[in-house]
Order: C-alpha cells, then sequence, then structure tokens
C-alpha cells in the first residue's frame, strides 16, 4: 500500500472538475457568476514574499590525502546569502491586515538554517562551475561538507506583499509593502494561520463567510498565485502577480490530528498557493489554501485530494486582535463601477472609477476598466470622457 505525506503549497526560493453546478449569470448583468466572483476578488489578493537572509561562514577546506575527503582548516570565509518562499495573501481590512498561511511567514531556527545553509551550497557549487566545473561526486562532496561545517549567523527574516501598480506607458510593474506578523499559528498540521500588517489605507478587500455553512459538494473557487503559472517561462514577467483561479467542489470534511476540522477540496492547488482565499459562490472567502497530499513513495504530488483551512478558524486568530473584516470606500465605488460596467452603463462605471483611482491610486485593476470604459463609450456614443487621464499616479 502507498504510503502519503501532506504537502504544504508554498514555492520555496533561493534569490540569487467539479460534479455541482456553477453560479447561474446574474440576468441583469453582462457577466457570469464566475466572471464577477473572479472581478471582485483579485484585486485583494496579494502574493506573499518572505525573504531569509543570513551569513554563512565555511572553514577553507583542504584535501586529505590519505582519505581522498575534504577537511577544513583553521581559516574561513564567509557568504551573505538568501532563501525563502513565495506564497498567497488577502487582505481582509482597508488599514492593511492580511491573511495567509503561518507557513508562509514564519519558520523554526532549524528551517531557517537549513535553508541558508542550501543557499551557501548553491553559491558553491557555482563557483566550482565558473571555476572549470565539477563532477557530480565533487557536487555532493561540497553539499556534505557545507552543511557539515557551515554556520549560520545574522539571520533575518523580511516580508512583503507585493501587488501589480498600473503605470501610465509602462503597465503593470510590481508593489512591494512591507509587512509584520501581528498574529501567527503553527504551520501544518498545527492550525496554519498567520495574520500581518502592512502600513497602507484604503486597500481593497475580500468578504469573509461563513465556512460552517459549507457542505460536502458545495462548489468553491481558489484564487492565488501558483508558480507552475506565475513564474511559466514562456509567460511575460508583467503578468506576475496576476492571480490564477481554479474552481472544484468541497469533497469531505476531515479532523485534523491537532484536533480541528478542515475542508478537503478537489480544486487545482500547488506550490505558491498557500495562504490564498478560496471562495464560495457568493464571493466570500470560506477558507485558507493551506496544504495537499503526495505519494511518499514517489515524491508526486496528487491533485485533487488538497484542504483549506476553514475561515471560522482564521476569525478566532482575527478575534484575538481585534482585528474585523472591515471594507471600505474603495471596495463600495469599486463595486458599484464593476455592476455598471457589467450593465452597459460606461459613463456611470467611468465615475465610480474615479473615486476608486483618486482615493487608492495603487489598485491594480480600476485603470484597466477605466480605459475599457472609454473605448467602450466612445464606441457606443462617438464621444469620450477625458478628464480620466489626468490623475497623478503616487
Amino acid at each position: 500500500m502507498k504510503k502519503y505525506l501532506i504537502l504544504i503549497f508554498v514555492l520555496i526560493v533561493i534569490f540569487a472538475s467539479g460534479c455541482t453546478t456553477p453560479p447561474a449569470p446574474d440576468s441583469s448583468l453582462n457577466v457570469t457568476g464566475i466572471q464577477k466572483i473572479t472581478a471582485l476578488s483579485k484585486p485583494a489578493t496579494v502574493m506573499i514574499v518572505t525573504v531569509i537572509s543570513g551569513t554563512v561562514t565555511i572553514p577553507t577546506a583542504t584535501l586529505d590525502e590519505y582519505t581522498g575527503t575534504i577537511v577544513p582548516t583553521d581559516e574561513s570565509y564567509s557568504r551573505d546569502v538568501q532563501t525563502g518562499v513565495i506564497g498567497s495573501g488577502f487582505v481582509i481590512s482597508s488599514d492593511g491586515y492580511m491573511l495567509t498561511n503561518a507557513h508562509v511567514v514564519s519558520f523554526s531556527d532549524d528551517v531557517i538554517t537549513a535553508g541558508l545553509l542550501e543557499a551557501a551550497v548553491a553559491e558553491e557549487i557555482k563557483a566550482g562551475e565558473a571555476a572549470g566545473g565539477l563532477t557530480e561526486a565533487e557536487k555532493r562532496m561540497v553539499s556534505d561538507y557545507v552543511y557539515q561545517y557551515g554556520e549560520v549567523s545574522g539571520t533575518k527574516v523580511s516580508i512583503s506583499a507585493v501587488t501589480g501598480v498600473p503605470v501610465s506607458g509602462v503597465g503593470s510593474v510590481l508593489k512591494e509593502y512591507k509587512a509584520d506578523v501581528r498574529k501567527v499559528g503553527v504551520p501544518a498540521p498545527g492550525k496554519d494561520v498567520a495574520i500581518i500588517k502592512v502600513d497602507q489605507n484604503n486597500m481593497p478587500t475580500v468578504k469573509l463567510g461563513d465556512s460552517s455553512k459549507m457542505e460536502v459538494g458545495d462548489r468553491i473557487y481558489a484564487v492565488g498565485y501558483p508558480a507552475v503559472a506565475t513564474f511559466h517561462e514562456y509567460i511575460s514577467p508583467e503578468s506576475i502577480t496576476e492571480p490564477s483561479i481554479t474552481q472544484g467542489i468541497v469533497s469531505a470534511e476531515k479532523q485534523m490530528v491537532a484536533g480541528f476540522k478542515v475542508l478537503q477540496i478537489d480544486a487545482a492547488v500547488t506550490h505558491g498557493n498557500s495562504g490564498g482565499p478560496v471562495f464560495n459562490d457568493n464571493g466570500e472567502v470560506v477558507g485558507i489554501a493551506t496544504f495537499g497530499s503526495i505519494d511518499y513513495s514517489t515524491w508526486q504530488e496528487i491533485q485533487g485530494f488538497n484542504f483549506m483551512i476553514p475561515i471560522n478558524l482564521a476569525k478566532e486568530f482575527m478575534s484575538e486582535i481585534n482585528v474585523a473584516n472591515m471594507r471600505g470606500s474603495v471596495d463600495e465605488h469599486y463595486e458599484k463601477g464593476m455592476m455598471d460596467y457589467w450593465k452597459g452603463d460606461y459613463s456611470k462605471a467611468l465615475d465610480e472609477f474615479n473615486i476608486v483611482r483618486n482615493l487608492y491610486p495603487a489598485h491594480p485593476y480600476v485603470e484597466k476598466y477605466i480605459q475599457t470604459s472609454q473605448e467602450k463609450l466612445l464606441a457606443t456614443t462617438g464621444s469620450l470622457i477625458a478628464d480620466y487621464n489626468n490623475v497623478i499616479m503616487q
């Protein structure tokens, strides 16, 4: 019988179909239910980048002529290295509070040390290749040496929420918001939830639902940054901050060994999705994409058997530090603008989108809808409202 192991959906980096019916289209709008959920959820979905830096001190090696192995001398040198992870998160309060997974932003000392040693190994091998090349046996020898004798010091963890910001004439550029951890649980199989905070106001947010109302068979939608699509070699870097949405159903309710319940889903989620929101048919977040399964005998990821932390568990974390699901004026005007846009009332939509841009110039999607609304207005009425291009980006 094959054995299986938990797989957390975080992308580790070194820096140098369902059976239920999807939501029905709104007969009053030119949009399907899935399109509505996608358009209203993406602005508040962010990429979480955690960078771990430190110094690895390595003794200078010499060859033991008797054993044929490399051994340390009394001299040493240091390498400043970085490693880290990329996951997903979402804004729950317009003043910059976000939810993600604990394993995206919090690490034990052992994990930090192992990650920085791995980064040092990569640098050592890179140097060896530049100096004339290394055999596979020599690479293994270098790796073993660094892990055995390398000493890590001066570690630092830096967390950022990253989104795309429209810049006139350029397109979308990366905007990085430094974040700090306000509340953190225990990585899976523990209560894998974290609340982080950035110094921003008027941010777009998501609506939180009630996960206790979810039943097996209910349709769900996962939004986030799967590495296979986010960093695909054929995709332009400009698309890095564009989140992906996948759909599926709640396929089971399971009990964790730590004593709380999680919801099993069959929506495709993978490395990079960790911490991303999972929505119900009403566009409310009912869970956090957290872990899946791999076949322990082959180490192959098995899709269709993934798990999300119920949002009600995350609400307990929020309550402990008095954080509410506080939506703001940006959400109100953006939703109004989208409704007008889908109805074909582009003049009213432009009024709302202009308010959004004035309140939060860094909104990742409003600029696109302003431009499209202007184009559609010109095509249908022959006139163009030009004032909307005169807002200075901040």
